[in-house]
């Protein structure tokens, strides 16, 4: 840009208020020396977790903007574009040096899409909507939407103890101030020892769904992050119906950072189970609490889940 290099870092003081910051640095060599400059030090009035980290891009009409993000809480990570001017040469962040709530920026018209979508799995091949999020690497063979049309099939694999190592765990992020997610499970096809439904997924997880016995008879159960690691049931009860709808509500507010837990054998009448999670965010899991799916053994391989009907929805 104008004959200048420039490096974007944030740095994190040791003193001080002690907020992540970002910084600039331009040449007009490559290998420098640089000049330094502190372009944002802001946190918009949330519990001093500064605005920082990410880079510039320049839109369509020459205009500048910065995409940054902000921890806040159990929902993690969230993104803020900061518009940018420039002033001899150097990228000047923000309003004043505060990052705006909002403002007005001449974009082209586009269709706006959504972060977090529902998802009937009505797919005529097995490429989900990019809105969806492996856990882990997924085994292809483990997984489909077109073995049952209209629904997600997961198959177990790999043994666990613990929905947080279950592999194949289908995943869409998470949204305050308020969201809440719903499913509908046949778990007539698990076999003893299996586990399935919805997780609250982080290190510090939450998670309702259908436990297995070794007898082959099924429980409805709430569970957390045990002691040792593994999955520790917090409530559980007898479950005879065929189908379970499963349902989560979290609520990110004023950093409240808590979720609860419900079932339901017809999707009307709801039944809250276990206790509402105090979430926590980690750096175990570096995007915030995410909304999962899964189905995994913990005796052995080869049954699998169904789910229908997965509904989101994001209070404003």
């Amino acid at each position: 840009m104008n004959g200048y290099y420039y490096l974007f870092f944030i740095e994190w003081p040791s003193n001080g208020n002690r907020r992540r910051r970002q910084m600039v640095y331009r040449s007009a060599e490559l290998l420098g020396p640089y000049e330094r400059r502190i372009v944002l030090d802001d946190d918009m009035g949330y519990q001093n977790n500064g605005v920082a980290q990410g880079g510039i891009v320049d839109s369509v009409t020459g205009d500048w903007f910065a995409v940054l993000f902000q921890d806040h809480g159990s929902v993690g990570r969230i993104p803020c574009v900061v518009p940018v001017h420039w002033e001899d040469d150097w990228p000047v962040f923000g309003v004043d040096g505060k990052v705006p709530q909002q403002f007005a920026a001449a974009l082209p018209a586009e269709e706006v899409k959504p972060l977090v979508i529902s998802d009937g799995f009505e797919y005529d091949r097995n490429r989900l909507a990019l809105n969806w999020q492996w856990n882990h690497v997924p085994d292809p063979d483990l997984w489909s939407v077109t073995e049952r049309p209209g629904r997600l099939r997961l198959r177990t694999g790999a043994l666990s103890q613990s929905v947080e190592y279950a592999r194949n765990t289908l995943t869409q992020r998470t949204e305050g101030p308020a969201c809440s997610a719903s499913v509908l499970l046949d778990p007539s096809r698990l076999a003893p020892g299996d586990r399935s439904g919805m997780v609250a997924l982080q290190h510090h997880f939450g998670a309702v769904g259908i436990w297995v016995d070794d007898s082959g008879a099924r429980f409805v159960a709430m569970s957390v992050t045990g002691e040792e690691g593994q999955e520790t049931a917090i409530e559980r009860m007898p479950y005879e119906h065929s189908l379970i709808h499963l349902k989560m509500e979290f609520d990110f507010a004023k950093s409240i950072d808590i979720v609860n837990f419900f079932y339901s054998a017809d999707g009307q009448n709801w039944h809250a189970i276990g206790n509402p999670l105090q979430m926590k965010y980690t750096l175990d899991h570096f995007m915030g609490y995410r909304i999962g799916l899964y189905c995994y053994a913990t005796r052995k391989n080869g049954g699998y889940a169904d789910f229908d009907d997965f509904c989101y929805n994001k209070t404003v």
